[in-house]
């Protein structure tokens, strides 16, 4: 419990006291305002920090630094008063923990801060925050609509403009695969606390965690980190107020999309928090180097000079159906970074819960981001930087393959069974097949040409062996499937120059991989070592125009 109270204490015209037991908490202070006097915003919930006051500006006031760890202190400013001016306001601030006469850890310490009032958030282009909401009145209606009986929730905060947008605010979606951001800032917390960078030990397992989303990592992780209890610390430390495990199994964490908004506003954005510069940076790394085809998600209709850090959940769970999450933070080069965290849960199949949280992601950027095309596509979320520019444009220019809308080409989409047939189909020129295929399910697809030409080629042979009396036509390939269709479309064989790889002994298309990884078109998911294939991964939209890219003229 916080109490907060506001008293009268002699020539200063207003004193805010905070009585409260250990809290995680945050203060940043700015230097601003007439006469240079100490801007003081507060962005807290919760976070675990230590204060060191010392004097400076003018009229003796306090500059404040936030080291980080622990104090007793939770305030939470809001907006109000006149002028667009904000409420509470105060020249003295007592918080329980520190001694005014030696600043050390003990009983109060009394921070002189200015009354001026704190500044009001702003939207886009000057816009106030609930003018510049990406959510369209109508997304509760619409989603009910198309998908009855699923469930989202999502939370958008805007660092360029300090507006934190919600949606269904008090749903709880259990977190899948993305609660493995919340190990990594638990892992990074300690490794500060004992003065050290993380372990070999640690980012043995933390890297193919985050990047790859293996999950027995995770699991040695979670239990080095103590555990339930361990994690109970954890979300002190960074105020994880509306996330709880209800049992040992890590995946079945219930949280909220605000509090994840919480947390990678401290791991992503160094805004506040408990951890220090470098922290941020190994998390940044970790996260902006996800494997492509686990990139989708809050990603989708992001202009690709734009760059982002994220990680999703993807998990099916029985009475629930797939749990389809995703988090992080996109960002500009040129203009800040704005943080999205989309959850949902009630899917029958992986890949529909991903189209319909990209559809909800692609609203919210629309809304949230300017809108160009690079030169020679009409793309507007593919950019000239990225790694899979050229084989884009390689694809549009050969009408290999099309855009998902006319100005939107999803390079992070899972790329579907019947999408591959027909950019097979397209890029092989091959002849009309017979259309009695055998198999069950592609009456009414509109790739049923194209699955057709490719079964009389002998390139797919179904996707449920031993029968394949079905195509499976809008399931999601995985990479080693994709692997055995090309090298059966392209007449490819084994070289016998060995396995490049660490991750596919168990895959039965470990052979494929091998064989297209020796001509070259397969060049590994893990950049820059490319040790691992991913034979298991799903395959994007940007990966199957980059295989085919790579396929030289004479094969």
């Amino acid at each position: 419990m916080v109490c907060v109270k506001r008293t009268s204490d002699g020539p200063n015209p207003s004193v805010l006291r905070v009585e409260s037991r250990p809290i995680a908490s945050k203060i940043r202070a700015e230097r601003g305002g007439v006469l240079g006097l100490l801007l003081l915003r507060v962005e807290s919930r919760s976070i675990a920090s230590k204060i060191r006051a010392e004097r400076g500006g003018v009229l003796g006031l306090l500059l404040l630094r936030v080291e980080s760890r622990s104090i007793a202190l939770k305030i939470r400013a809001e907006r109000g008063g006149e002028g667009n001016c904000c409420t509470p306001r105060a020249d003295l601030l007592i918080v329980p923990g520190v001694r005014t006469s030696t600043w050390k850890p003990r009983l109060v310490m009394v921070i002189a801060v200015s009354a001026l009032c704190l500044s009001l958030p702003l939207g886009v282009h000057g816009q106030t925050c609930e003018s510049s909401d990406p959510f369209p009145p109508d997304l509760s209606e619409s989603l009910s609509e198309r998908y009855p009986g699923r469930r989202f929730t999502a939370t958008v905060y805007d660092a360029r403009n300090g507006c934190t947008y919600t949606f269904q605010p008090e749903t709880r979606i259990t977190t899948a695969s993305v609660f493995k951001i919340e190990v990594l800032a638990g892992l990074l917390w300690r490794a500060e606390n004992e003065g050290r960078p993380l372990s070999s030990w640690e980012m043995e397992r933390a890297i193919p965690m985050i990047t790859e989303s293996a999950n027995p990592p995770t699991s040695d992780l979670f239990l080095s980190l103590g555990g339930v209890a361990g994690f109970e610390s954890i979300h002190d430390a960074f105020g994880l107020e509306e996330t709880v495990i209800p049992s040992g199994r890590w995946g079945l964490t219930l949280t909220s999309a605000s509090d994840q908004i919480h947390l990678v506003r401290q791991l992503l954005l160094n805004e506040f928090g408990p951890l220090d510069g470098d922290s941020v940076m190994v998390a940044r790394d970790l996260m902006g180097s996800v494997i492509p085809s686990q990139q989708w998600g809050i990603s989708a209709g992001v202009p690709g000079r734009w760059e982002f850090e994220l990680k999703n959940g993807f998990y099916p769970t029985r009475g629930i159906g797939w749990r389809i999450n995703s988090v992080g933070v996109i960002r500009d080069i040129d203009d800040g970074a704005y943080a999205m965290a989309i959850f949902s849960d009630g899917w029958s199949t992986e890949a529909a819960g991903i189209s319909a949280l990209e559809k909800v992601a692609t609203i919210l950027n629309d809304a949230l981001v300017p809108r160009s095309a690079p030169e020679g596509i009409p793309f507007i979320d593919v950019g000239q930087s990225d790694w899979f520019y050229d084989p884009v444009r390689w694809a549009y220019e050969g009408q290999v393959v099309y855009g998902t809308s006319p100005i939107t080409f999803s390079p992070f989409d899972g790329a579907t069974r019947g999408q591959v047939a027909a950019v097979l189909n397209r890029f092989l020129d091959l002849p009309p097949g017979d259309p009695e295929t055998g198999f069950t399910d592609i009456e009414d697809s509109v790739f049923v040409d194209d699955i057709a030409a490719l079964v009389d080629a002998g390139i797919t042979w179904g996707c449920n062996p031993p029968e394949n009396d079905h195509y499976c036509p809008h399931r999601v390939l995985e990479r080693g499937e994709v692997a055995a269709m090309l090298v059966r479309a392209l007449g490819l064989s084994d070289r016998g120059e060995g396995n490049p790889f660490i991750d596919d002994d168990d895959s039965v298309f470990e052979r494929d991989i091998e064989i297209l990884a020796e001509a070259g078109l397969l060049q590994g998911c893990n950049p820059p070592e490319n040790t691992r294939s991913c034979p298991h991964s799903r395959l994007s939209r940007a990966e199957i125009v980059t295989f085919l890219e790579r396929v030289p003229p004479s094969a």
